[in-house]
């Protein structure tokens, strides 16, 4: 999106989300469980709440990938063109994704050099907060090329120490499965329709059950995206009213989540309640003004901008920091330690941020290479001109 278009408040829950992941892995690798600190005080209380949302993050980003990619089909539906598609989707997923399991492989030989224990035994497991478990690890070249086609968790495990990219392989099969499904229901390709309703059929069917179930909190996303210019409130005040309403929702749905309050009454998975009601709230924050700081914008957008990048890069780092640790064990959560906490995080953005700058950043070119590799420019042409 152009620095125009951009949503202020969408950047921002971006931002944060991508935030949110990296630092619960890191709180993990640094700092004991709860359970295990010696003197416990309020401010404890909410950094583990504040650092142990990662998995919701990642149910917010589900949202907005609906909102941003299934809102392109959506937008482009009488017009569609697979080629330029997945063209868009690829070089996106690509320009990030390549280089962080080539970064994946180098760290994970130089941590099991250094410290060849940290792969050993499923109690680090549970320490990492994702991995890896040692019968499932795999660093070979046929599973980072699986990787690279975003078959982990469905025919091969996911490449080396990076647990994160199990995501991954779930936002490129929404990719896939929304078009299909946008295509059955519209005239322009009624003849197909037969066929792409059975393909998007077969995915589903072949592809793991929490997958696909979790493909409906993106199709919320998508849901946001058709009613995105349809208020309910139209006074500012009453607006502002329903950006509280549905935000103090959506952070009992996150408190929900970490004690399953709900589901133990009413069987309602806790990952679908954050999605619908992070739909809602986002519903709202589209009509909300965005602050006038103009500093605040700046952090706002960096922030979106290296979303994905360190996403796909802080973990292997994490493990790293946390496998340095291990020989004089984790640490209590004091506030001498909370600051050595926020260097190493400060750290991990700036090697992201330079991450970002070297591939991240030059998406638009590596997409219009892929757009000249498969004829996608001279077919283009040829179709301005007829």
């Amino acid at each position: 999106m152009s620095r125009e278009n951009r949503l202020f408040w969408y950047d921002a829950v971006r931002g944060v989300s991508a935030l949110a992941v990296c630092a619960g892995h890191l709180r993990a690798s640094m700092f004991y469980d709860y359970a295990d600190v010696t003197s416990r005080e309020h401010w404890q209380s909410l950094f583990y709440f504040a650092t142990g949302l990662g998995h919701q993050a990642v149910m917010v980003f589900f949202v907005l990938s609906g909102f941003f990619v299934g809102g392109s089909v959506l937008r482009s539906r009488h017009a569609f063109c697979w080629r330029s598609y997945s063209v868009a989707r690829l070089s996106r997923l690509w320009t990030v994704l390549i280089p962080a399991l080539v970064f994946t492989a180098l760290a994970d030989y130089a941590i099991g050099i250094a410290w060849p224990k940290v792969f050993i035994g499923d109690g680090y497991f549970f320490r990492w907060a994702s991995g890896p478990r040692e019968e499932f690890y795999s660093d070979s070249a046929l599973t980072f090329l699986a990787n690279t086609l975003f078959l982990q968790t469905i025919t091969a495990p996911i490449f080396g120490c990076n647990g994160p990219l199990w995501s991954l392989a779930n936002e490129f099969w929404y990719y896939l499965i929304f078009p299909l499904i946008v295509a059955v229901a519209y005239p322009r390709l009624r003849v197909a329709s037969v066929m792409y309703g059975l393909i998007a059929v077969g995915l589903m069917f072949w592809l793991p059950r929490n997958l696909v179930f979790d493909g409906l909190i993106w199709g919320f996303g998508a849901i946001l995206y058709c009613v995105r210019d349809k208020p309910i409130f139209k006074k500012w005040w009453s607006q502002m009213a329903a950006c509280v309403t549905t935000g103090g929702l959506f952070a009992a749905s996150l408190i929900n989540s970490k004690y399953d309050l709900v589901n133990r009454v009413a069987n309602i998975d806790s990952d679908l309640l954050v999605g619908i009601t992070f739909a809602f709230f986002a519903w709202h924050l589209i009509a909300l003004p965005s602050p006038k700081t103009a500093w605040l914008g700046e952090i706002i957008r960096w922030l979106s901008d290296i979303s994905y990048t360190l996403y796909l890069f802080h973990f292997p780092i994490t493990i790293a920091v946390g496998a340095y640790l291990t020989d004089s064990d984790q640490f209590q959560p004091t506030f001498t330690n909370l600051l050595r906490y926020s260097f190493v995080l400060l750290f991990i953005l700036m090697l992201s941020h330079i991450a970002w700058l070297i591939f991240e950043r030059n998406t638009n070119r590596v997409r219009q290479w892929m757009r000249s590799a498969v004829g996608l420019q001279t077919a283009l042409r040829v179709t301005s001109k007829q």
